[in-house]
């Protein structure tokens, strides 16, 4: 995490003016807890980030920052196109099933070259343990961009539901419909195909959130998860993603340079049976992740997270000790 310098008072006249430069150069850099927010965005995690460093630092940021945009629309169109191309060519099934093993392999590659270049440090190892478990749902929450390339990296039977205006995205599309990934601009259809790509034995990867988190430390939860797990009678796996850096949240432009490397942490969270009580599953997911992401927050800063908010199990978090979430309907 990106820390602000600390100067230590001395005694002697030398000390006390590089006290007082050193003072001037961190006005120089924003509030962190105001970083990549303004005041019409209604965002504004307090991350602690770290000075941009000298010219050169940032120079060599632009450079692998563009290194990585380029190199994302380079792979992601490659994709596309082949998979636009051998899409007529396959039965259903095996569409379905190179689709996807062609995304996590895409996003896999993807996740490696930005490692290389130190753009990004990830540690997503708690999710190899979920690679061979069927019918499950994946209810991440969702700080950036970069979640579902996070997930799908280390999984590659996942079915997603996704944004409908992406379907046709020049980028993502044509890899994203031969993956058979659900659209979720029509509420009854999506839950009628989440429902069957559960029953196949897929992975179904939804954010309870629908969007972006906008409010520390999630947005409010929609129904749509609950209702798939119930119809699907399908258990609901939380993962909770943690980051040291604003870059692809609501409000961080894609062309805008964040500290560099960027920290992702994914852990595993509390596993949820599917209920009959949809709304009671949707006010429980909201105060456990209300909770563990609190407890998980220190981690990102590379201290140990509390014990226990890793790989919770369903009884880990008494709902006596979690605080209230708000009522709602179930979507």
């Amino acid at each position: 995490m990106i820390r602000k310098m600390n100067y230590r008072a001395t005694s002697s006249a030398a000390d006390s003016q590089d006290r007082r430069a050193a003072g001037a150069a961190d006005a120089d850099y924003p509030d962190p807890g105001r970083v990549g927010v303004d005041a019409a965005d209604g965002v504004a995690p307090d991350l602690g980030l770290r000075p941009a460093g000298s010219l050169v630092q940032t120079v060599a940021g632009y450079l692998a920052l563009w290194f990585g945009l380029l190199t994302c629309g380079t792979m992601f169109l490659g994709w596309c196109g082949i998979a636009f191309l051998i899409s007529p060519l396959l039965g259903a099934e095996q569409r379905r099933r190179i689709g996807r093993v062609g995304m996590h392999w895409l996003f896999r590659t993807y996740l490696a070259l930005l490692r290389w270049v130190n753009i990004v440090q990830v540690d997503n190892a708690a999710l190899a343990g979920l690679r061979h478990e069927r019918s499950l749902i994946l209810a991440p929450n969702h700080p950036s961009m970069m979640d579902v390339i996070l997930i799908i990296s280390r999984l590659s039977n996942v079915g997603c539901v996704m944004k409908a205006e992406l379907w046709d995205n020049i980028f993502l599309g044509a890899g994203s419909r031969m993956a058979e990934f659900i659209r979720n601009d029509s509420p009854r259809s999506m839950i009628k195909l989440a429902v069957r790509d559960l029953q196949r034995g897929s992975q179904l990867l939804i954010f309870p959130e629908a969007t972006r988190t906008v409010r520390e430390p999630i947005n409010e939860v929609s129904g749509g998860f609950a209702l798939i797990a119930k119809k699907a009678n399908a258990p609901v796996q939380t993962i909770l993603i943690e980051s040291d850096s604003p870059y692809l949240r609501k409000g961080w432009s894609l062309f805008r340079l964040p500290p560099m490397p960027i920290r992702f942490r994914l852990r595993l969270g509390r596993r949820f049976e599917p209920r009959n009580d949809v709304e009671s599953l949707v006010t429980d997911l909201e105060r456990y992740f209300i909770e563990a992401l609190g407890e998980g927050r220190p981690g990102i800063a590379g201290t140990p997270a509390q014990p226990g908010a890793a790989n919770a199990t369903a009884g880990s978090v008494p709902p006596a000790e979690a605080p209230p979430a708000p009522a709602r309907r179930a979507a």
